[in-house]
């Protein structure tokens, strides 16, 4: 059989999935995708916003120094340090895992099987070693719950689109307030910079 047609389906059985199968499955794939590509530039800004961290002994020093002789720089070195705690908070919060996005899927839900989530129940031991853990359900009790109908097949993938767009979704919103706080922080940090510069000349 011809490659071209082969990729043009897929199968389970005799039966070739529909275009919507198909549709699904790249959607999802994209997702995905967009979200591996969120956390890259969240590694990259994990660089940025732990840099003031270095600096905060030479910081306490310039505050003590400047003290007295801070008027509205003082606020601004104030709103300088909530911009970067927030800038922070949004970068953990977009890095951490989202925890159980199904919930956020409106209706009649199905099983859930495309990810298989919930097979084995992680305990507190299984971080530190390898526990005698069993999963939940057995191989042939699975095999049952995967449908031979393309139709319910691709309601699981409707209900994984949604919970994956979802996590893209609040990750890239986080991720966009984590720049805002960002860059508004740097702009103040530039500008007392420059403020303190100047009055040196």
């Amino acid at each position: 059989m011809d490659d071209g047609i082969v990729l043009f389906f897929v199968l389970r059985g005799n039966q070739p999935m529909s275009d919507r199968f198909t549709f699904l499955t790249q959607a999802i794939n994209d997702i995905q995708a967009t979200i591996r590509a969120i956390d890259v530039k969240i590694g990259f800004l994990f660089v940025l916003l732990f840099l003031p961290s270095t600096q905060a002994a030479p910081l306490k020093n310039y505050v003590q120094a400047s003290g007295k002789a801070m008027g509205w720089e003082y606020t601004l070195l104030l709103v300088i340090m909530a911009a970067w705690l927030l800038s922070v908070y949004m970068l953990f919060m977009s890095v951490g895992a989202i925890s159980n996005p199904s919930k956020k899927v409106a209706g009649v839900r199905p099983s859930g099987i495309y990810h298989g989530s919930g097979l084995f129940d992680i305990s507190f031991i299984d971080l530190f070693t390898n526990s005698k853990v069993k999963s939940d359900k057995t191989v042939d009790q699975l095999d049952s719950e995967i449908s031979d109908d393309v139709k319910t097949l691709e309601k699981e993938l409707i209900y994984e689109l949604l919970k994956v767009s979802y996590v893209r979704d609040i990750k890239a919103a986080r991720f966009v307030a984590c720049l805002r706080f960002t860059f508004f922080w740097v702009a103040g940090a530039l500008l007392l910079i420059g403020v303190d510069a100047w009055r040196a000349v």
